[in-house]
């Protein structure tokens, strides 16, 4: 009879255990369900985050509560020529109401097609080679003469900052470009531009300066610098 008592109080023991098991199953297979939705929710608040945060951290005015919508320029062979501006904004990403004109020129057989935000927000990139800042912005070999290195100097920068300002333009520009801020600029054989304010602190005041910065869009939401200083 002992011998039973115990067997009894296994198969209890075990009951007990299938019991949670099948639970923690069910859990798993519930999360695995939701995990399709929690990513998205995941884009949602990734877009929040990028669109409240600014160069000091200050609140940004809300237009929307949702992100810009983004289409692709795609770049058709359809014809026996081909336009080296079609060929440039093939694959580049825009907003779907700041973005170059569609069709480009006549016979144009490109087109705008919608790209989900979630792609976009993982394949952006904002870069800029660091010879932008030094010697070309502090002209630190004296070889321009765009006088731009002055106007830095008075806001309370050297090259010395050279390093922080890089980071700190790349990382404003690639908020702005997720956030659709930007405005269309020269298009040619070499790309599509868009101008991007950027904002920083003047160190002899203490006021935020700021002026806009020049980008290449290429494929896939890489923007790469072109000019640290376009005016303000």
């Amino acid at each position: 009879m002992p011998h039973s008592k115990n067997l009894s109080i296994s198969v209890d023991r075990f009951l007990i255990f299938s019991e949670k098991l099948h639970v923690f199953v069910q859990l798993l297979c519930h999360s695995a369900l939701r995990a399709e939705g929690l990513l998205f929710l995941l884009l949602e608040v990734e877009w929040l985050i990028v669109y409240y945060k600014q160069a000091r951290g200050a609140v940004l005015v809300r237009k929307s509560t949702s992100p810009p919508q983004w289409v692709q320029w795609r770049h058709r062979n359809e014809g026996k020529t081909h336009c080296t501006a079609c060929l440039m904004l093939d694959g580049c990403y825009f907003t779907e109401f700041t973005h170059p004109p569609c069709p480009h020129h006549p016979f144009c057989h490109c087109t705008m097609e919608p790209v989900d935000y979630g792609i976009v927000l993982m394949d952006a990139v904002a870069k800029s080679d660091h010879r932008k800042y030094d010697p070309y912005l502090f002209n630190t070999h004296g070889t321009y003469t765009h006088n731009k290195e002055k106007l830095f100097l008075k806001w309370g920068y050297t090259v010395e900052d050279a390093d922080w300002l890089q980071a700190e333009m790349e990382r404003q520009a690639l908020e702005k470009y997720l956030a659709g801020d930007y405005q269309l600029g020269k298009l040619n054989h070499k790309g599509q531009r868009i101008s991007i304010r950027v904002t920083i602190i003047r160190r002899d005041t203490g006021e935020p300066v700021s002026f806009e910065t020049g980008w290449m869009v290429h494929p896939k939401g890489w923007i790469q610098l072109s000019t640290p200083y376009g005016g303000k």
